[in-house]
């Protein structure tokens, strides 16, 4: 870790409180051995570039994981599970394809088309799943006919899966996103790795919330990874 060079970004208007600063740490991304490190210290990753925020004033970002093996999901959650239970799952390679780009589009279109990354063309959405040295996949979820309805993008690091980003049909009824939630853990299972990595829990900003409906759930702090105990500090 010593010999690892560390940036900091220039402070920007923070996506999640607005009226606040956001100022991140970089660090670039050689290999998954340094990210393997990295996401122990509540490090995430974003195309070649592992970030954690460093906002003055602030620690609303809290870096959290779900145990995957002590993890039972609530009747909501199992309500979604359910909702994915006739879609077929299958691995591929983080590459992307006509097939995927048109959902992402779909789904952005829909869902976040005042968002940073509304616009997104092709090419930057290969980028966003080829451009990285990291140990990369992507869950894909078709129907019986074989359409593509949801995808996911994970990194699998030493210790878990890792969720990027996640997309799908907007016509689909239900909680896809907290489907594919409860599959990351299924997955984590069947590779008997422990942990699923879901970012930041961000306290104060409502889309965030969710995350602290996992449970076991930890989050990082100065000591390390430690149980999740509500409230989260306040920033």
């Amino acid at each position: 870790m010593e010999s690892i060079d560390v940036y900091v970004a220039r402070p920007v208007t923070c996506p999640y409180l607005p009226e606040r600063q956001e100022r991140k740490l970089l660090v670039p991304l050689a290999d998954s051995a340094v990210y393997d490190e990295l996401i122990q210290h509540g490090f995430r990753r974003s195309g070649r570039w592992a970030y954690r925020p460093q906002c003055v004033g602030c620690v609303a970002c809290v870096p959290v994981r779900l145990d995957a093996a002590g993890f039972a999901p609530s009747r909501s959650q199992r309500r979604a599970r359910n909702g994915f239970a006739a879609l077929t799952r299958s691995v591929a390679p983080a590459r992307a394809t006509p097939e995927l780009y048109e959902l992402f589009a779909r789904y952005l279109g829909s869902r976040h088309g005042d968002g940073a990354m509304a616009g997104m063309g092709e090419a930057e959405f290969a980028e966003m799943l080829e451009g990285t040295s990291v140990h990369t996949e992507l869950l894909l979820y078709r129907d019986g006919a074989g359409a593509l309805v949801a995808a996911m993008l994970v990194d699998v690091v030493a210790d878990g899966v890792s969720l990027v980003y996640s997309f799908f049909a907007p016509e689909r009824g239900g909680s896809p996103g907290v489907a594919m939630i409860v599959d990351a853990v299924a997955v984590a299972r069947e590779r008997r790795l422990p942990y699923v990595y879901l970012g930041y829990w961000v306290h104060g900003c409502r889309k965030m919330e969710y995350k602290a409906d996992f449970s076991p759930l930890q989050v990082c702090g100065a000591s390390g990874w430690q149980p999740f105990e509500p409230p989260l500090p306040r920033g």
